[in-house]
């Protein structure tokens, strides 16, 4: 699991399954897919 705390305050955590990734925040599952995606959504968070 990566964590990542963006400067607006918000906490994003990336979990790996065994066939795709999800970005998790405050508990709830916001989206799911390749680790690219996922990191490019953390990113249009900013």
């Amino acid at each position: 699991m990566e964590r990542y705390e963006l400067a607006n305050g918000k906490v994003y955590d990336i979990i790996r399954w065994p066939d795709e990734y999800t970005v998790v925040s405050n508990g709830s599952i916001v989206y799911s897919g390749t680790y690219a995606g996922c990191r490019r959504y953390i990113e249009s968070m900013r």
